[in-house]
């Protein structure tokens, strides 16, 4: 499917959002829109109360002044998740199966225990490769973590800000779980590469009963949580990526062979839309705008937009980068953030329809943000095959904090066989 020009691209506003003549006109959601100048000047006071949400503007213009703060996270292996724990810890997930908290002012780290399987009735599949944490969730009033556990088929689920563990949901998933995501405060759906998708509740009384019995030993313990239900999907493969939408109560769910499910929760977690996707290689990530009611899908080549109501392809743009693939995505304030394969953060801007742009020797071009060299083993595997060339770090995963001013940025090195990471803060 050829991919469309990108100054034909073109999104009407869902009904009941005002228009501009040349884009759209973003609502802040009743937030009070704030400039990216008081932003800073309340960080360097050191004031910790809630950030008001930036305005349109200024998240257009922030690729140009970002600077980037390369952290060190020590020997892990590629930081394929991460997630903002409050204004200065970000809790981040590795391909070595590690879940730690980084404090971002001081670069101290704590290592959280992933959480065991616990005695079942049941038999719990152990994969006989680990894959990992692939994704960290915290539900809407930040009191719960949900992530991948020591079994990489499980949920493993922590209160905030102790990470005191609550429950592992596990019997359920026979492959690795790659996406987790809360609906609201008490149930959260998982995807898994076994083609399933399950839906757990954790209750509020099994949260204080845990809480209540933890205060009364020293030895923190745990309990075991069973699923509500199971979907698979008919045309479905391995689920890549889930994502919700509080608006229209629907759950979007990407699988690796190029479709995109859109389930309805209201009426018995029912899929009301399969749509196949125009560029079907690599489709590993995917984001919301719910305002906009607009999904971006990141594969090999392109980041093609969907309409959320429909599931059906608007438009497609060619992420500039050959075979690496677009490797993380995400929403703020009419621009797409893109993380690419080849260690570069893109902007599109979505009411202009193409790529924040720069110049550079007198030419026009799209910005990149090039991640710094981070942490690379070079041990006998990289010496035998990759030594001879230069591997940049793969953006697994970005987050903006709830400022929208500054980004937290992680990875590692693209090649399986190699093993490093990247940790950055951009503001």
């Amino acid at each position: 499917m050829q991919c469309p020009e990108e100054n034909q691209f073109s999104i009407k506003a869902p009904s009941g959002k005002s228009q501009e003549k040349n884009g759209f006109s973003m609502q802040s959601g009743g937030a009070e829109n704030i400039s990216g100048f008081h932003h800073t000047r309340r960080r360097q006071f050191g004031h910790t109360c809630p950030r008001k949400r930036v305005s349109g503007m200024v998240a257009r213009t922030l690729p140009f002044v970002l600077k980037e703060r390369e952290i060190s996270v020590g020997r892990v292996n590629k930081i394929f998740a991460s997630a903002w724990i409050s204004d200065h810890q970000v809790a981040i997930g590795t391909k070595c199966n590690r879940l730690i908290a980084v404090d971002l002012n001081h670069g101290h780290q704590v290592s959280i225990p992933v959480l065991q399987s616990l005695p079942s009735n049941k038999k719990d599949h152990m994969p006989p490769n680990n894959s990992g944490i692939h994704s960290i969730a915290i539900n809407p009033s930040q009191s719960l973590l949900a992530t991948g556990a020591e079994n990489p088929n499980n949920i493993g689920v922590y209160r905030l800000p102790t990470f005191d563990p609550v429950c592992v949901g596990q019997n359920c998933h026979k492959d690795w779980m790659f996406s987790v995501q809360w609906l609201d405060d008490q149930f959260l759906v998982a995807g898994s590469r076994d083609s399933q998708i399950s839906l757990w509740s954790v209750s509020p009384e099994l949260v204080d009963r845990v809480q209540e019995r933890n205060c009364a030993t020293s030895v923190p313990s745990y309990e075991s949580l069973q699923p509500i239900l199971l979907r698979n999907s008919v045309y479905g493969d391995k689920v890549r990526a889930l994502e919700y939408s509080q608006r229209r109560k629907e759950l979007a769910s990407l699988s690796s062979n190029g479709f995109i499910h859109l389930w309805n929760l209201e009426r018995g977690f029912r899929k009301i839309v399969t749509r196949r996707l125009p560029y079907c290689e690599e489709n590993v990530c995917i984001a919301l705008d719910d305002d906009l009611s607009l999904y971006a899908v990141g594969s090999q080549s392109h980041v093609s937009f969907l309409d959320a109501r429909s599931g059906r392809h608007v438009v497609s743009v060619h992420s500039r980068e050959k075979g690496s693939g677009v490797r993380s995505v995400s929403f703020r304030d009419a621009v797409l953030t893109v993380g690419t394969g080849q260690g570069a953060l893109m902007f599109f801007d979505l009411t202009a329809g193409r790529f924040v742009e720069t110049e550079v020797k007198g030419k026009t071009q799209p910005m990149r943000l090039c991640a710094g060299p981070g942490w690379l083993t070079r041990d006998y595997l990289y010496h035998q095959f990759f030594s001879e060339t230069n591997h940049l770090n793969a953006i697994y995963t970005h987050q903006y904090d709830k400022s929208g001013t500054r980004l937290f940025v992680a990875g590692g090195p693209l090649p399986s066989g190699l093993s490093g990471n990247y940790a950055g803060l951009w503001q």
